[in-house]
């Protein structure tokens, strides 16, 4: 986690190694909270108890490679229907080609997120 003032010293380090930076304008935590709570899991489910594994950092990235591919494609819970994420969200967003929601019913950010989600979803398959 960054304090505001941290950020913009890591702005053209991202830009050097290609990385596009999402940031909420202060109040705004739409994509903040998503990224929190998976570094949450993210711990608790493969750090914590595991720390001692980690010999280097290289182990530690392996790790961490391994857990990203796990919690997309493998790990399910109720939330996403018993279904790994991946999945989740494939069916999501094409259950939302055959039952269009009227966008104009969702207020502030959250319209102008979900569109862009919709929108990336529908250019990803085709």
């Amino acid at each position: 986690h960054l304090n505001p003032g941290q950020i913009y010293q890591w702005v053209k380090k991202y830009r050097e190694k290609g990385i596009i930076q999402s940031m909420s304008r202060k109040g705004n935590c739409i994509d903040n909270c998503i990224m929190e709570s998976f570094f949450g899991t993210l711990k608790n489910e493969m750090f914590y108890g595991h720390e001692s594994e980690f010999k280097t950092f290289s182990d530690l990235h392996r790790a961490i490679d391994k857990y990203i591919n796990y919690y997309n494609n493998e790990r399910i819970k109720s939330k996403t229907k018993w279904m790994p994420l991946s999945k989740f969200s494939e069916a999501s967003m094409l259950s939302l080609l055959y039952n269009p929601i009227n966008l104009s019913k969702i207020k502030g950010g959250h319209q102008k997120h979900l569109y862009r989600s919709f929108s990336l979803t529908i250019s990803l398959l085709n």
